[in-house]
């Protein structure tokens, strides 16, 4: 079975490459898996999902796992002229995304990676910092979906692909009552999560929109391009993700030095673990 670097492990890359060895094995405990909070945030995030899709009417979601049956279905999808896509599967070599929403028109694709980090107007300028660099909080955020441009490019050349991120709008309150009663977390028999939209979910019923979709496509752009700072020493985004999708298809350790920061890693246990 492929071993694909997905933007979730991508992500965990960016905190440390290390991690890439560990997760998934049950022989490494990982602490995150069980912290009840972090579930519960998780959750809270689906819910914030389900709202978005709602703000795009006619969107078909592919709801398939694993791999070769979303990948079929997203590129069946795309030889439409116009669509909208939920959880659409691109892949590029040995790298894997589904992506929260894409609009695609004629040859262009609009990318829009859904979190439920809050975000208000001002926010905009604090993505990148004084000194040019990536805000550390927005990080993790701006690279994932740069991650997700780069495989969808990549995968699709044809398409010219524009990056987005939706957020909470700390400007905006819900202008209806028990706005959350209408999303109801279930788990399947895996134990995954699902949302399902309960009573009158038309746009009036929704009330105002309480999440903005914010344009990071110069960001994007910058940080597949070099703009900021490398995620390792002397090599370029693309080159980098390489690295890391190499490191996780042969299931090899990446090297780093041990420092105070390990401390606080997931994959850190008791001796009785």
């Amino acid at each position: 079975m492929a071993r694909y670097l997905t933007k979730s492990r991508f992500r965990l890359a960016l905190e440390c490459p290390v991690k890439l060895f560990y997760t998934g094995k049950p022989e490494y405990p990982d602490t995150k898996v069980d912290d009840e909070f972090l579930i519960a945030l998780a959750e809270g995030g689906f819910q914030v999902g389900a709202l978005a899709k709602l703000y795009y009417p006619g969107g078909i979601e592919i709801t398939d796992r694993g791999y070769d049956i979303p990948l079929e279905k997203t590129q069946q999808l795309l030889a439409m002229e116009n669509v909208i896509i939920f959880e659409a599967a691109f892949a590029f070599e040995n790298l894997f995304i589904r992506a929260d929403i894409i609009i695609k028109k004629g040859n262009h694709i609009d990318l829009i990676e859904v979190k439920s980090k809050s975000f208000r107007e001002e926010d905009e300028t604090a993505f990148v910092g004084k000194k040019g660099g990536i805000n550390a909080g927005w990080k993790p955020y701006l690279y994932d979906v740069a991650f997700q441009k780069h495989v969808i490019q990549s995968a699709f050349p044809q398409f010219s692909v524009t990056a987005h991120l939706m957020l909470a709008d700390k400007e905006k309150k819900a202008t209806v009552d028990g706005l959350n009663q209408k999303f109801f977390i279930n788990h399947d028999k895996h134990g995954r999560v699902f949302i399902e939209p309960e009573g009158d979910t038309s746009p009036e019923a929704l009330g105002e929109k309480i999440l903005a979709e914010v344009n990071i496509d110069n960001i994007a752009s910058g940080i597949i391009s070099g703009k900021y700072e490398a995620l390792e020493s002397g090599l370029s985004f693309a080159d980098t993700v390489k690295l890391y999708a190499r490191h996780y298809a042969r299931d090899e350790m990446f090297e780093r030095m041990v420092g105070a920061q390990c401390h606080k890693c997931e994959f850190d246990c008791s001796f009785e673990d």
